[in-house]
Parts: structure tokens; C-alpha cells; sequence
């Protein structure tokens, strides 16, 4: 995100970096692939 420690800029800019950097939970959760590798990683809505 090219940030450095100590940058300062209004929240509203940093979520927008965020969010353009990360554009889905599967990038991280899934490893990018989408697969679950771990059952604390599964959204718990109507799965065991």
C-alpha cells in the first residue's frame, strides 16, 4: 500500500487502500485459491 511508518492521511483514504489492495477475504482465508485448509477459516452460516 505504500505506506511507511508514522504516514498520516484521513481514514476514509486508508480503507480506500485497503480495499483496492485487498478485494476479497479469499486472498488471505484462502490462501489466494480459495481453499479451506483450516475449519476456523469457515464462515459459519449454515455449515458444521
Amino acid at each position: 500500500m505504500t505506506l511507511r511508518y508514522g504516514d498520516a492521511m484521513p481514514e476514509r483514504d486508508l480503507f480506500q487502500r485497503l480495499y483496492r489492495a485487498i478485494r476479497s477475504t479469499t486472498e488471505i482465508c484462502g490462501h489466494g485459491d480459495g481453499l479451506e485448509r483450516s475449519g476456523e477459516w469457515r464462515v459459519r452460516i449454515g455449515r458444521p
